[in-house]
């Protein structure tokens, strides 16, 4: 939609990620593991045969209220990417079933020890 718009989008883009290093500031921890969650939960949904909720759509997320707010995202038909012909080569199972996963996986009855000692009462440790 923006090339058609603007002819000198792709241009300007092209400058953007010209040979030049950006440097980004590192982002807080929490962010990192919500986001990574967040990514990790959508792949195995699509692993397992299903449509994640994040399937062409862009979530956002506005500080301090933590609101979400999922817009959608159409690709354009003139890009090479290929996302406006989606479909045509998806990896489907033969027999169209679902590929399961993690989904109901927990641990071995045989790896099941204590990973620490115990500690006496009182005592504490951060998890970081």
């Amino acid at each position: 939609d923006r090339t058609d718009r603007d002819p000198a989008w792709p241009r300007l883009v092209a400058q953007w990620r010209s040979g030049r290093q950006r440097r980004v500031p590192p982002c807080d921890l929490t962010l990192a593991a919500t986001v990574a969650g967040c990514a990790a939960a959508h792949a195995l949904a699509f692993l397992d045969g299903r449509t994640p909720s994040s399937t062409g759509a862009r979530w956002e997320v506005s500080l301090p209220g933590l609101r979400w707010h999922a817009r959608p995202v159409r690709a354009h038909p003139a890009c090479p990417c290929g996302a406006a012909g989606k479909g045509k080569q998806e990896h489907i199972p033969e027999d169209g079933g679902r590929r399961a996963t993690m989904a109901g996986q927990g641990p071995s009855a045989e790896v099941r020890h204590e990973a620490e000692p115990a500690r006496p009462a009182g005592t504490w440790r951060a998890h970081v």
